[in-house]
């Protein structure tokens, strides 16, 4: 019993956080609707911007354990491709594969998707401009696990450069997508 006890608080911080940012979202698309008269094509846009961004935070900062108990191991890592190489040794030696690809690959996801929306909706097209912005939310992603585990007074997720590396990767293949995309749009567009 107590092994589902964990499993419903687990299913309740993720509704909560989904309620939380769906409500925020409604609120803030009818505030920027009514400011800047958007039609209904923009609101679409901006709410799959919104959706992709409440699923990025949802996945990035929740659950939110109940107590230091529940929140396992954590850890602070400033040594870059330390924890990523250790994945692969755990890979490797330990058959840890599982482990490994969803950790590495997960991250780079995470970005690839996430960047995607966000260039498409905000026409990053500029690779400069990109990469500023692809910085900020890498960097701004791993601040705010660091921040809500400052607020809890304990770490409830790991902080790690790793991370943040494997953020820019997926960012910047991202980008390549994007710049694919972008390209094959305008080539219909002259035909």
């Amino acid at each position: 019993r107590k092994y589902l006890l964990y499993g419903e608080k687990i299913m309740l911080n993720f509704v909560f956080s989904i309620l939380f940012f769906s409500i925020l979202t409604i609120c803030l698309t009818m505030a920027l609707t009514r400011h800047f008269k958007w039609d209904v094509a923009e609101i679409l846009k901006f709410l799959a911007a919104a959706v992709t961004f409440i699923i990025f935070l949802t996945v990035l900062l929740f659950p939110l354990p109940l107590s230091q108990e529940e929140a396992g191991f954590a850890s602070v890592n400033i040594i870059p491709f330390k924890t990523i190489a250790g994945y692969i040794i755990s890979a490797v030696r330990d058959g840890m594969v599982g482990t490994a690809l969803s950790q590495i690959l997960g991250n780079v996801l995470l970005f690839f998707f996430f960047m995607s929306v966000l260039g498409w909706y905000m026409h990053l097209y500029s690779f400069r401009t990109y990469v500023i912005w692809l910085l900020i939310f890498a960097v701004m992603a791993e601040g705010m696990q660091a921040v809500v585990s400052l607020c809890l007074g304990y770490l409830y997720r790991s902080v790690d450069i790793d991370d943040v590396i494997l953020y820019v990767i997926g960012g910047l293949l991202s980008y390549a997508w994007l710049g694919r995309y972008a390209k094959e749009n305008n080539t219909s567009h002259k035909e």
